[in-house]
């Protein structure tokens, strides 16, 4: 989402693609401009991330080993004004990529590396690998997703095939490193997708496909980090959950769920009581097998992107009604 909700950036796995959508008409989202067909700098596109100001979006290929910065600064003519490319030592099989709050730093989590790398997109023509944290199948495995705590010192990724999250310091960009983390967690996390971060950096929620679940983890302390909440088996609710987004007063958490074609609010007020209030389920005409979800910085809306229907739905949340 762009930081004045006008515009929503959506990559497409099998168009190599990134479409910048106007969003500011809720009822009536339009494509703007485009790339597609980009194979060379966002082959299978996965990921992608905003710059605090507007102007960037970063987009993480998973087959091009990638990070490609787009100059959106423009809506109607999106172009990549730099990337890194076929780096298979840092970023083989790239899944996620979050965004420093001063927007000097790109993090890029990969499943094939089980890595995190610290990339400097302060010049968009020149990105650089500042330092990585590669091949760590304890907290890392199959990473797919990651998000930056308010403050910018820590990322806190989530891998898949340890079940695990990762809590990384990288206040110093040159030497992140791993300070805490849960692995083996197939209870509250088995196989996480996605991870978000409340508001005021005190937890951070973890959506896992296999256990169809939401976790709550306090992170107030980066060593110890610990499951609070969570709620597990909710086939109906989030069967399969790919993606999760946090309202900006912090007492929501969206999650967006495959299986279910669906999306689910949940009350996340109290972390040891996460409790979805209300869902839109097995809706395969506005969002068939959800990927991704975001939420307007008002909070007003929540986007949902879906693979199967090629589409993004523009939800209200307030009564989950469908725009």
């Amino acid at each position: 989402m762009s930081p004045d909700s006008s515009y929503a950036y959506v990559v497409g796995l099998d168009r190599d693609s990134i479409a910048v959508v106007d969003v500011s008409d809720p009822a009536n989202p339009t494509v703007m401009g485009s790339i597609t067909k980009d194979n060379d700098n966002m082959n299978s596109p996965r990921g992608v991330a905003v710059s605090p100001d507007g102007s960037y979006a970063y987009v993480a290929g998973s087959r091009s080993d990638s990070i490609a910065v787009v100059d959106v600064s423009d809506p109607t003519n999106p172009t990549v004004a730099g990337s890194i490319t076929d780096d298979e030592t840092n970023m083989n099989g790239a899944q996620g990529v979050a965004v420093s709050p001063d927007g000097s730093y790109a993090y890029v989590v990969a499943s094939a590396s089980d890595s995190i790398a610290v990339v400097n997109v302060s010049d968009a023509t020149n990105l650089t690998v500042v330092r990585s944290i590669i091949e760590d199948h304890t907290n890392l495995n199959s990473a797919q997703g990651v998000a930056v705590s308010p403050d910018g010192s820590y990322a806190y990724v989530v891998g898949s095939s340890s079940d695990s999250i990762a809590v990384v310091d990288v206040s110093d960009p040159t030497n992140p490193t791993v300070v805490g983390s849960i692995t083996g967690d197939d209870t509250n996390m088995a196989q996480p997708q996605g991870v978000a971060v409340s508001p005021n950096g005190s937890y951070a929620y973890v959506v896992a496909s296999a256990s169809d679940s939401i976790a709550v983890v306090d992170v107030r302390d980066p060593a110890n980090p610990k499951v609070v909440g969570s709620i597990t088996e909710d086939a109906t609710n989030m069967a399969k959950p790919q993606g999760v987004a946090v309202s900006p007063d912090g007492s929501y958490a969206y999650v967006v769920a495959s299986s279910s074609d669906s999306i689910a609010v949940v009350d996340v007020s109290d972390p040891a009581n996460p409790t979805v209030v209300g869902s839109i389920t097995e809706d395969d005409d506005n969002m068939d097998e959800p990927q991704g979800v975001a939420v307007s910085p008002d909070g007003s809306y929540a986007y949902v992107v879906a693979e199967r229907s090629h589409s993004i739905a523009v939800v209200q949340w307030q009564n989950c009604a469908t725009q």
